[in-house]
């Protein structure tokens, strides 16, 4: 008994990232069915993944930044998911013709090259897509468990387990892991980013391993480094009141500035342009009627959940951050708080919205996820509820079958809804695109 409990916090952490994994992969393997049932494939479901494809294939051949032969562009607009694929991509050439089979089949019957090559892409991007959607669950419940201390241990533990779960069951998050797009590597960083910060400044031995996330942040979307800009504010703020010191608030901000400039030095190198392609044809000055077009849009589109998470998120930060005194370190609840709002304000006035803007938002779900579960930690931190924990806490057996009911049920409800959203939304987006595109 005494090794396992030595060894707990390694365990721990084992199981939580094999559960993370697990359902991650149970997540893709939902959406696979899906697609091959409805399809006989499981090609991406939006068109803008396949523009990823493109560089990355290029990639493969020497030719960095070439949508097509010859011809140098920067339509990737998450250089660091480019660069991941372009990683993992040759690996799959290890599985023979395997990967042909995830390609449609008019493509697999006119271009068996083709095919294989699309399979290729296919398999690569979800592969990631499942690794990064599992280490974002993780840190979304590493930075929840930030948010709720100092709170009793098993009401915390329990709200970042929530948050961590939530993300993983958030059907915009599956979609965005399994698109082919850049969104599981933006949740990971916007989670990752600030947690690690917030764990740096507890534990007050300087900022090291919080600089890495603040300088990769940009390389998932360049617009996210407004929230390494706004953690940067966060450190300052927390050294006017005296929890660090000026040399780290220097650091951190050249962590973000080192990070922001040598994206902008790649993309300039490789395209004559400091910025993607997107950002020229997307992003514009700031006008108040795109806010209103983005709420039309979700409103149209019954698409309530982003008020339920904003609205969850406001009460959330309200309550972890009511009745603190006031000591040098500030309420913990505050930066995923402030790192959302500035973010998303800011895509929601700058970005002009025509359709699936919204994917550009859904990256801040990691950040107002853990603020959304934060009522019921608080709930749960009153003295009669406090009580009954630490009661179920006194006896490990009733606790852990408890928390093994509870993972089942929970797990059966998961795995019902969302093998509904997959045959209906998921694969229904992939006939779509295929339907358009080849």
């Amino acid at each position: 008994m005494s090794r396992l409990a030595a060894r707990w916090p390694g365990v721990r952490w084992g199981i939580l990232v094999a559960a993370a994994l697990g359902l991650a992969l149970l997540d893709g393997l939902l959406c696979a069915r899906a697609s091959l049932g409805r399809t006989d494939s499981w090609s991406f479901p939006i068109d803008d993944a396949y523009i990823y494809g493109n560089y990355v294939r290029a990639a493969a051949a020497g030719q960095l930044f070439e949508y097509n032969p010859g011809e140098r562009s920067g339509g990737a607009t998450g250089a660091g998911w480019m660069l991941l694929l372009g990683g993992v991509y040759p690996l799959t050439g290890s599985l023979g013709s395997v990967p042909a089979r995830l390609a449609p089949a008019t493509i697999r019957a006119a271009d068996p090259a083709a095919a294989l090559a699309a399979g290729r892409l296919y398999l690569a991007a979800y592969s990631l897509g499942a690794l990064l959607l599992a280490g974002a669950a993780l840190a979304c419940g590493w930075l929840a468990g930030e948010c709720y201390r100092p709170r009793p241990a098993a009401a915390a533990a329990g709200g970042a387990l929530l948050a961590g779960a939530t993300l993983l069951a958030d059907q915009n998050a599956i979609w965005g892991a399994y698109s082919g797009l850049e969104i599981p590597l933006s949740l990971l960083l916007i989670a990752l980013a600030p947690a690690v910060l917030l764990a740096e400044l507890r534990r007050g031995s300087g900022l090291r391993w919080s600089l890495l996330p603040a300088a990769l942040l940009p390389w998932a979307r360049p617009e996210l480094v407004i929230v390494g800009g706004v953690a940067g504010l966060w450190v300052v703020v927390s050294a006017l009141r005296g929890a660090v010191r000026g040399r780290q608030v220097a650091a951190y901000f050249g962590a973000v500035l080192a990070g922001f400039a040598a994206l902008l030095g790649f993309y300039t190198a490789y395209t004559g342009r400091p910025l993607p392609s997107s950002f020229y044809a997307k992003v514009g000055a700031v006008r108040l009627d795109t806010v209103g077009a983005a709420l039309q849009e979700w409103a149209a589109a019954h698409a309530w959940q982003p008020f339920v998470l904003l609205a969850g998120a406001v009460l959330g930060t309200a309550l972890l951050c009511w009745g603190r005194a006031a000591p040098p370190a500030l309420p913990p609840a505050l930066l995923p708080a402030v790192c959302a709002g500035a973010y998303g304000v800011a895509m929601l006035l700058a970005v002009r919205w025509f359709g699936q803007e919204d994917r550009y938002i859904l990256p801040i779900h990691a950040l107002l996820l853990p603020l959304a579960a934060g009522p019921l930690v608080v709930l749960a931190a009153q003295p009669g509820p406090a009580r009954v924990l630490a009661r179920l806490g006194a006896n490990r057996r009733w606790a852990l079958g408890i928390a093994v009911l509870g993972g089942v049920v929970a797990l059966g409800g998961q795995i019902g809804t969302a093998r509904v959203w997959a045959a209906s939304d998921y694969a229904l987006f992939v006939q779509n695109i295929e339907d358009a595109q080849v």
